[in-house]
């Protein structure tokens, strides 16, 4: 999910209890994720992926906001 405002995330945030935030780290030829826990207080690395297409990264993080229950 893509958030115009801060508010809009903050928002998000607050009405999603028991989910997950996605982290992103964009690099030159790789791209990391990292996932909080439920409380959303710490972050713990999930997985790192060559960036090969758009369209395989929108496939990438599909998946993993289904498997991971993540709201933002």
């Amino acid at each position: 999910m893509l958030f115009t405002s801060v508010f809009d995330f903050v928002l998000a945030i607050k009405n999603s209890e028991g989910k997950r935030i996605l982290g992103i780290d964009y690099g030159q030829k790789k791209i990391g994720f990292a996932i909080s826990d439920r409380t959303k207080v710490i972050a713990n690395p999930l997985v790192q992926i060559n960036y090969i297409s758009n369209r395989k990264l929108k496939d990438e993080l599909q998946k993993m906001f289904k498997d991971h229950d993540i709201c933002a």
